[in-house]
């Protein structure tokens, strides 16, 4: 392999695996907090605009279902319903099912809440179970 090769190919990895890498989580981050409570549908009666959009929900994996999360923020399942794709739950059931998470709140119900109801939330903190060598680090 050549040094130019060599060259192309850092530089390559650095432009596809660290700057556009960057710039989408930060466009994604910003359509969450700024589309999901212009744009959408909503599930709860929550004191705030948020909504759930399909299109952010989609492409922020599952962050996009912002109304679900205003009106249960404790839960670790964002969505709700057969369409709400949300691997980020995935990711943390696995976590969960290998042991390596507990406490996992789930949603008080699957239906939608009144205002009542997301007032009386109950708040619990998921905690993350981490190997005994990185146990120090907390």
């Amino acid at each position: 392999m050549s040094a130019q090769a060599a060259l192309q190919l850092a530089s390559s990895v650095f432009v596809w695996g660290v700057a556009a890498r960057t710039v989408y989580v930060w466009h994604v981050s910003a359509f969450v907090n700024s589309a999901s409570h212009l744009w959408g549908y909503r599930s709860y009666e929550t004191n705030d605009n948020s909504r759930n959009n399909l299109f952010v929900g989609y492409f922020a994996h599952g962050e996009g279902w912002h109304n679900n999360h205003h009106a249960d923020p404790q839960a670790a399942m964002q969505g709700r319903r057969a369409w709400e794709f949300d691997p980020v739950f995935w990711v943390i059931r696995l976590l969960a099912r290998l042991g390596l998470a507990w406490d996992v709140v789930m949603p008080k119900s699957r239906r939608p809440v009144t205002r009542a109801h997301a007032a009386g939330i109950e708040m619990r903190p998921m905690h993350l179970k981490l190997p005994r060598c990185f146990r120090a680090w907390r």
